[in-house]
């Protein structure tokens, strides 16, 4: 069964734009913009949500080739291949930019290391703990990327336990939903026991009191949950694609409404930067997470959204995204400390500033991304690919 899900590239390409678009928000001041960019702003300062987008997708597309055998009975997928596969795609750049970020960190604004968070980032493990949750001065959104790492782990865990014990999409369906119900039961126990001291806590304190002030909010078992979320709507596009479900304008109509109702909870419900009152996550996870879900589940047998999602823009967007992720914001600490003092939280007042700064932003941003993705990251993937192709033609031959 073919494990590609149509739309899912635009999914990835709107998750890394929202993501940039909260930060470059960020570094407005609204107080002198007009009406309408204020408006603009208030919808980019909740773009944060690109990161559970991030969450869900990669839970989709991982778990899909897992279902599609479950699904259509037919071997699983080999883990040494899976975790290849994996390490391949995120940790030759994740490893490169967390040196280079750090580098750059002590040249530019003679910033002292601090071991512990290198070494935790080296061994991902960096959000375990408030003093390592951000392991790059400058480069801040590596700290979604050991979290990721270890939904990876994870996820073939989940999906065995689950192979072992059932045989029908329904009852898999019921063991996602005891795990995330399991994950989400975590939750308060973790916030209880967990909880960080108030000794310089908060942003005014720099990454290290912005972290303590996250956590433990921001943990494994909610972002995990969100993984999972994406790994049940694989199990159903699986389930639907063996059922040869044909495209029609009904799924246009519930992935619109998935995208809508995620949209309007976000712009009434979201604090950007502080747990859900209710549910004590970011993101209003996981009810943010499973609306993504839902619409992700759907756009594949659409009519018409699926064939906009699958546009040459959001392709490139998607197959650079990676990059665009991690270096953006690397390039906005820059400038701030190379070109323009104000380029910072609300520190900007003139919109025309504002707007030019942040256009180069995105320029030298995407210009890095699809350097690294031509001489860096496609080249390893290439050769792990060819890697894995020689490894099961010589398992083939030896039988």
């Amino acid at each position: 069964m073919n494990s590609r899900i149509k739309g899912a590239d635009g999914f990835r390409a709107v998750a890394c734009m929202l993501v940039i678009y909260h930060h470059v928000s960020q570094r407005l001041n609204p107080a002198m913009s007009p009406r309408w960019l204020q408006i603009l702003q208030y919808i980019g300062m909740r773009g944060e949500v690109g990161v559970s987008v991030f969450f869900v997708l990669s839970g989709c597309l991982l778990a899909t080739p897992f279902w599609n055998a479950f699904v259509g009975n037919t071997p699983q997928p080999k883990l040494r291949t899976y975790f290849q596969n994996r390490a391949a795609r995120i940790l030759p750049g994740y490893y490169f930019l967390l040196a280079f970020s750090t580098f750059l960190a002590v040249k530019l604004i003679h910033f002292k290391i601090v071991w512990s968070r290198i070494i935790a980032g080296v061994l991902l493990v960096s959000h375990f703990h408030w003093n390592t949750f951000f392991a790059a001065e400058i480069d801040p959104p590596l700290w979604t990327i050991t979290l990721e790492i270890w939904s990876y782990i994870l996820l073939p865990i989940v999906l065995y336990s689950i192979f072992k014990r059932v045989r029908t999409v329904k009852a898999a369906a019921i063991g996602m939903f005891i795990w995330i119900v399991f994950l989400q039961s975590l939750q308060p126990l973790i916030i209880k026991f967990f909880m960080t001291d108030p000794y310089m806590k908060g942003w005014d304190y720099g990454l290290a009191g912005g972290a303590k002030q996250w956590l433990p909010y921001w943990n494994l078992a909610s972002f995990f949950s969100q993984f999972l979320l994406g790994a049940t709507a694989a199990l159903y596009i699986a389930h639907k694609k063996s059922k040869s479900t044909e495209a029609s304008r009904k799924y246009d109509l519930l992935t619109a409404t998935g995208i809508l109702l995620a949209f309007v909870l976000i712009q009434v419900r979201l604090t950007p930067g502080v747990p859900d009152p209710i549910t004590r996550q970011p993101y209003i996870s996981p009810i943010y997470a499973a609306l993504v879900a839902f619409a992700l589940a759907n756009v594949p047998f659409s009519k018409y959204i699926s064939n906009f999602l699958e546009k040459r823009f959001f392709k490139r967007v998607a197959t650079i995204s990676f990059g665009l992720y991690l270096w953006h914001q690397m390039i906005m600490t820059i400038i701030q400390v190379k070109m323009d003092p104000t380029y910072f939280y609300y520190g900007t007042v003139d919109v025309g500033h504002w707007a030019d700064t942040s256009f180069l932003v995105i320029v030298i941003s995407y210009v890095l991304a699809s350097t690294s993705w031509k001489i860096y990251e496609s080249p390893i993937l290439r050769w792990s690919r060819s890697n894995i192709a020689k490894r099961e033609a010589r398992q083939l031959s030896s039988l």
